[in-house]
């Protein structure tokens, strides 16, 4: 089930950073070194997998990793990606 823009707002309160863009959850993290932003990709990927969700990710610059969160078979933002983004956010990178 789709969330409201309200529901979104609301709950994206609860996870400083993150962002709403083009009907996906967005946040770029800054990370110290390319090593970094690999471990804290794979780490993600396998949370990822776990959850048979997966987002789209950049890593840009050599410590910048994106993180784009969206159910695209549901055409926007379900409880699937904030149970995504709450894994991503306890990772210790």
């Amino acid at each position: 089930m789709l969330f409201s823009e309200k529901e979104i707002m609301d709950k994206l309160s609860n996870f400083p950073g993150w962002t709403i863009e083009s009907k996906a959850l967005m946040k770029q993290f800054h990370v110290k070194d390319f090593v970094t932003a690999l471990r804290l990709v794979n780490s993600a990927g396998e949370i990822a997998e776990e959850l048979n969700h997966h987002p789209d990710v950049l890593i840009h610059g050599w410590n910048n990793v994106k993180f784009m969160i969206s159910t695209h078979d549901a055409g926007g933002i379900t409880s699937k990606d904030f149970e995504l983004i709450q894994r991503i956010e306890k990772l210790k990178i």
